[in-house]
């Protein structure tokens, strides 16, 4: 079954790169541009097993984001943080919902990793 990932990131060079990433996965990618726009994705009741969260964002930060989708999921998929900032990223990592960390400019293989990894250990 292929799975859904919501992938919340403002730059579009970087979108087009995980597209790349991430295509002949079998998997679906719905890209967001913002906090905002990604929590009307959800409430539209759209399904997602995974979300691929920028923390630093246009409006609405990463870190709010996840508080306010946390409390509309009717199930709570995993989360994989991205930033540039390591730091600020590894603050969050003790939220239960955090499944791992991925610092931009790390090589995009770990992150392809990663994801099918969480993937594929997460049962609701």
């Amino acid at each position: 079954m292929k799975k859904n990932i919501l992938v919340i990131e403002d730059d579009p060079d970087i979108q087009e790169y995980l597209d790349f990433l991430f295509k002949d996965r079998n998997l679906g990618l719905t890209f967001t541009s913002s906090g905002e726009e990604a929590l009307e994705e959800i409430q539209k009741g759209s399904r997602f097993d995974l979300l691929l969260l920028d923390l630093v964002l246009p409006g609405m930060q990463g870190e709010e984001f996840l508080d306010k989708a946390l409390e509309v999921f009717e199930h709570e998929p995993p989360v994989i943080l991205t930033s540039v900032d390591g730091e600020r990223a590894k603050r969050q990592a003790s939220r239960k919902e955090v499944a791992g960390i991925f610092v931009k400019g790390n090589h995009g293989d770990e992150l392809v990793k990663m994801t099918l990894d969480v993937l594929g250990s997460h049962q609701e």
